[in-house]
């Protein structure tokens, strides 16, 4: 019979509690559920986040890989009753960058909201320096923000 003493790998991408975990069906990825209303998924080569799927208002309960999908598409759903379909486009090993501006409780809406425009042209800066530099950017995506009257998306 074989013992499992030893660990094989460990990390922390988080500190808060895994509500659920689902390896994709090539191995590599690795989707987790946290109660902070994110979902990390994580390269297992390189035992880091690649992309941090936030779009919940509260706890993300379960996520799963599409299987068809060639681990290119991810469902996540939380507490609030909502579900995500989320397209992971470049492959993990494609480099690129992401970046985050998480919402904040002490932030003020009104000022958020007229920042918006002014921060979706500055991460197109920052997008466009990059691919400047040498460094392959994926299309965008997906990209979404709450405004007054309802919910946008581009």
């Amino acid at each position: 019979m074989i013992e499992f003493t030893d660990e094989y790998v460990g990390f922390r991408p988080h500190v808060s509690s895994i509500m659920d975990l689902k390896f994709s069906y090539n191995g590599v990825l690795l989707a987790t559920a946290y109660e902070d209303q994110t979902s990390p998924v994580i390269d297992l080569t390189i035992q880091q986040p690649i992309c941090w799927l936030s779009n919940h208002s509260s706890s993300v309960k379960h996520v799963q890989f599409q299987p068809a999908s060639n681990n290119k598409v991810l469902a996540t759903y939380s507490r609030d009753g909502n579900a995500n379909k989320w397209g992971l486009g470049a492959a993990p090993s494609t480099p690129g960058a992401m970046r985050t501006r998480p919402s904040k409780p002490y932030r003020y809406p009104i000022l958020d909201r007229r920042l918006t425009r002014s921060l979706v042209a500055q991460e197109a800066r920052c997008l466009a320096k990059i691919r400047r530099e040498g460094v392959k950017v994926p299309d965008l995506l997906t990209m979404g923000w709450k405004a007054r009257g309802g919910e946008h998306s581009v």
